[in-house]
């Protein structure tokens, strides 16, 4: 399954809104309707990421668009917005991170974006650790 350019979008219109900005907006490689503009603090590394939903049991999951404040997680079930969850992250270079995430919105058959709440400074850090060497493994050479 692979996300087009208007389920990008509506990602990052999502996590824009719930993500508080610092400073001013930053150019974002993505032309839409925020005019190139993408209004997030947070580098994001496009992924995937394995992870796993933990609950009664531990489901695998993977995950797109990683941040130090979201990501979006692909299901094939509808997550309603709102809904508090514990995900593990394996980070690339950096040990795996447990973190309490809230859904935002939701896509049917296609999956859904979290909002990470609640992060510790030590994970914070590993986790922009991780986009960072995520974002050059990616770059162009």
């Amino acid at each position: 399954m692979s996300c087009t350019q208007d389920d990008v979008e509506r990602i990052e219109e999502t996590a824009a809104a719930a993500e508080p900005s610092a400073g001013s907006p930053a150019p974002s490689r993505h032309a839409g309707a925020d005019a190139g503009i993408n209004r997030r603090a947070s580098a994001r590394a496009p992924g995937p990421f394995d992870g796993r939903r933990i609950g009664i049991l531990e489901t695998p999951i993977k995950i797109f668009d990683l941040s130090v404040g979201g990501c979006f997680i692909l299901s094939m079930h509808e997550q309603q917005p709102g809904v508090m969850m514990t995900l593990r992250i394996d980070l690339p270079d950096q040990p795996t991170i447990t973190v309490t995430a809230q859904s935002l919105y939701s896509r049917a058959e296609f999956g859904f974006a979290v909002l990470f709440v609640n992060v510790d400074p030590g994970t914070r850090a590993k986790l922009e650790a991780a986009v960072q060497t995520a974002l050059a493994l990616s770059a162009p050479q």
